[in-house]
């Protein structure tokens, strides 16, 4: 499924949903999953992680108060311009607003 999808969907065309479902069957569509899980498509690629209670908040908490000095550089990052990564209405009901994108082999691509 991960390469059926475009590079900039947003998840609103309720044809292309359905089109995917029937490519992509499950079993139970409404099932909320609440321990750590993978979600693989058909072909075992995996397509997303779910690993509730990994980090406490405590731990979370931590980590945004050292990242505040980021807050307004990552900021910039939002725009309707570029990648579905970094659209404004993803980042709608966090403290940290923005994305860091990294690429492998970035140094190495000169």
């Amino acid at each position: 499924m991960a390469e059926a999808l475009g590079s900039n969907e947003s998840g609103t065309d309720k044809a292309r949903e359905k089109s995917l479902k029937e490519r992509f069957p499950v079993e139970r569509d409404e099932e909320l999953v609440c321990e750590p899980t993978l979600l693989l498509d058909q072909t075992g690629v995996i397509m997303a992680w779910n690993l509730p209670g990994m980090l406490s908040e405590e731990f979370q908490r931590d980590c945004v108060r050292n990242l505040e000095f980021l807050f307004l550089d990552i900021s910039r990052s939002i725009t309707s311009l570029r990648s579905w990564r970094t659209q404004e209405d993803l980042f709608m009901e966090s403290c940290i607003r923005g994305a860091i994108e990294l690429s492998p082999a970035w140094y190495q691509q000169g």
